[in-house]
């Protein structure tokens, strides 16, 4: 991972919690500063652009969720603790009050620069990767019976995350992660 000076991670810190709860498009360099007590001219001394910080953060992002997946992977080698763990990391990050970012970034994607639009891409197709790898895994030691197509198990669950995070935001009720994980354990297990 990148180092970023105590600064640069506070402005990094804020500019996430503020994409992750308000959107992206919702905040300025001027909320920012006024959140870590820096004149916005200092946020771009370290990053020029909202679109470069935009890139820092997203990178930043990505390198800490594939270190999770990473820690997951060390850490569980069971196919239902494994995909508990991966639920988990959406669940935590609903219970801050926090939104995916990259589920976030993707709903605003059309107006981000096009560096990050393919960090964006970068993001899911990391977490799909992963899920069609333990999915694949799964259904070759008979954990999985209907599991036809690893790579569209991935992507299906995937979205019903990212899409249950949306549900929970408008809705409320948190547990409707677990209903929507447990689903659709049902269904192909």
């Amino acid at each position: 991972m990148a180092e970023y000076s105590s600064t640069q991670s506070a402005i990094l810190d804020v500019a996430q919690e503020l994409v992750q709860t308000r959107g992206y498009n919702a905040f300025s360099f001027r909320d920012v500063a006024e959140r870590v007590g820096i004149r916005s001219a200092s946020i771009h001394h370290h990053y020029r652009t909202k679109g470069d910080l935009g890139l820092a953060m997203l990178a930043r992002y990505r390198a800490g969720f594939n270190a999770s997946l990473m820690d997951i992977d060390g850490q569980n080698a069971d196919y239902h603790e494994a995909l508990h763990a991966f639920s988990e990391l959406f669940a935590s990050t609903m219970g801050a009050g926090r939104m995916c970012l990259g589920g976030t970034l993707a709903v605003e994607f059309e107006t981000l620069v096009p560096e990050m639009q393919e960090q964006v891409r970068g993001f899911f197709k990391d977490a799909e990767a992963w899920l069609e790898v333990l999915f694949a895994g799964a259904h070759k030691v008979g954990q999985l019976r209907r599991c036809e197509s690893p790579a569209a198990l991935a992507a299906t669950f995937l979205a019903t995350l990212e899409g249950v995070m949306m549900c929970v935001r408008a809705l409320g009720d948190e547990g409707r992660l677990w209903t929507a994980v447990d689903q659709f354990k049902r269904q192909i297990e």
